[in-house]
């Protein structure tokens, strides 16, 4: 008995020490939730707020906003009210923030699951493998259309047995108007910054890229030259020789030297061009168009062997560059055209007889997620002309898209008769939008089934967009989920970040003035100040 005793005291023991300490845990979790509970009151709340509010107005007296306009709007979407306003029913513009506008209406109306199709037509009959008519591809805007996808509609089109085209290769691009230039359907006398056609059928982002090698072919040791998209439309002239021996290219093991660097095509809104200035004399490109549009390019100068230069320009006549990169992949794939290739309207053809044998979709919202994040201004124009030529009512998309943008924001009661719109990305500088008005369209959207929409579009701050750079290192990192808006004389802010009670917080930040980065120090600021809010601040 007394063996049994001395094993069971021990164990009884320390039994009843792991119950104190149970205990004593829980008597300080119930005494530190009434001590939450004693301590903490709906005033100590509204002072938090009230605290909040004085360190954004500590922020926005800044001198530099002395001679500046400005809205501020801070909103709560879970309690439905302002933290924080100033001037937010004022009309400023507000440059990319445009954007948010565009993407958003285009959802609404047309749907969240919209997509964009580039479909593949003939005109004749399809016997034995040959197709007795003509071929065309017809664009309904997308943007992000690229060489591989039109390979791909080629793959389904052989799959149909087709060997051989009677007819001629055309593509159609009329689901837009013929206005494909900005500034002139904008309305706008400054260009701000020049982008690409604006077409129903784009490839590439309407950019060529005119890629020079240092190939010898044979004893005359001319350069190879390449153009992306590969098209029978474009014209090139090379006279660039190739400087050494051929036996230097091994590709991939002189990664260093070839130039193929991107760079963003709004700093730029031009030709872009690489060149190496340690080869002698280097490699020229120039480019011209005649009065039909057809675009030459011509190569001169010296290239290393094993070198490499890549060269951007736009594209001047972009359905007709499809039509020509069509014929060359039908052709590159063994089946045989016949005929020529072109631009022409499908429904102009004397044939009446119509079917569609292939087609690509694409989701809008698979365009809309690099406007949004990137504050890509082409892709942007071509949202704001699919939402006016979607309608069917009328041949000037731009006029039509206006319309049926501000048509939406009144169904959704977003308060912005007075707001502006002259095109989709903001360049126009004659765009008008309130700081409430966004706040009320970011409200709307939060609490509609486009919320994952907006919330996987935005750009995230420190991690990648617009904003990849900034308010790394704080609280807002990864959190904040904005669109910006940038001008030389305009910079804005505007999205959803999560406060330290996780609590969604809209804001609009709008300036319009001089000090462009002045006014992203302060937009950084605010937002680092939302991420660190929290309730019942006692040192507040």
């Amino acid at each position: 008995m007394n063996i049994i005793n001395k094993n069971i005291k021990p164990k009884f023991l320390f039994l009843l020490v792991i119950v104190a300490i149970i205990a004593s845990i829980c008597m300080k979790s119930q005494n530190t939730e009434e001590y939450r509970i004693q301590t903490f009151t709906p005033e100590d709340s509204i002072k938090s707020i009230k605290y909040l509010s004085a360190q954004i107005s500590k922020i926005i007296s800044d001198p530099a906003l002395k001679n500046s306009k400005y809205e501020i709007a801070v909103y709560s979407l879970e309690n439905k009210k302002y933290f924080f306003k100033k001037n937010i029913d004022e009309f400023l513009t507000p440059a990319s923030i445009t954007k948010l506008f565009t993407c958003l209406t285009a959802l609404h109306s047309l749907s969240n699951d919209f997509k964009v199709k580039t479909s593949v037509y003939t005109t004749g009959d399809i016997k034995n493998g040959v197709l007795n008519g003509d071929i065309y591809i017809y664009g309904r805007g997308d943007a992000l259309l690229k060489t591989s996808d039109i390979e791909n509609l080629v793959a389904i089109i052989k799959s149909k047995g087709i060997s051989e085209i009677m007819g001629n290769v055309y593509a159609d691009g009329s689901y837009f108007d013929k206005i494909e230039n900005r500034v002139e359907y904008s309305g706008d006398r400054e260009v701000v910054q020049a982008i690409q056609p604006v077409t129903a059928l784009s490839i590439e982002n309407n950019l060529v890229t005119v890629t020079v090698e240092g190939i010898p072919q044979g004893k005359a040791k001319y350069s190879s030259v390449k153009t992306n998209p590969p098209s029978d439309a474009f014209i090139i002239q090379n006279s660039s020789k190739v400087l050494g021996d051929n036996v230097e290219h091994k590709r991939g093991q002189k990664q260093g030297n070839l130039i193929q660097k991107e760079k963003m095509i709004e700093e730029f809104g031009g030709p872009i061009r690489f060149i190496n200035a340690s080869v002698k004399n280097a490699i020229h490109i120039s480019q011209k168009s005649d009065v039909n549009n057809v675009q030459t390019f011509q190569i001169s100068g010296n290239i290393d062997a094993g070198q490499t230069y890549s060269y951007k320009y736009f594209i001047s006549d972009p359905v007709r560059v499809i039509a020509g990169t069509f014929k060359r992949i039908l052709t590159n794939n063994g089946i045989m055209i016949h005929g020529t290739f072109g631009e022409k309207e499908l429904k102009t053809s004397n044939n009446s007889k119509q079917s569609m044998i292939a087609e690509f979709e694409r989701y809008l919202v698979d365009i809309i997620s690099p406007t949004m994040k990137n504050s890509d201004n082409y892709y942007a124009e071509n949202i704001f002309k699919i939402i006016g030529a979607n309608s069917g009512k009328m041949r000037d998309n731009a006029k039509e898209a206006k319309q049926i943008i501000l048509k939406v924001l009144d169904t959704i009661n977003i308060p912005c008769i007075d707001c502006q719109f002259n095109d989709g990305s903001g360049l126009s500088r004659r765009n008008k939008v309130s700081a409430e008005s966004v706040i009320k369209l970011l409200e709307s959207t939060y609490y509609s089934p486009l919320r994952r929409i907006l919330d996987t579009t935005m750009a995230i701050a420190g991690y990648d967009g617009t904003i990849r750079n900034r308010m790394v290192g704080t609280l807002a990192e990864q959190n904040l989920k904005a669109k910006t808006g940038t001008h030389s004389n305009v910079s804005g802010l505007c999205g959803i970040v999560k406060t330290l009670d996780g609590e969604p917080i809209a804001f609009s930040f709008i300036f319009n003035g001089a000090n462009v980065g002045v006014y992203k120090q302060i937009e950084n600021q605010l937002g680092i100040l939302l991420s660190e809010f929290f309730y019942f601040n006692r040192d507040n």
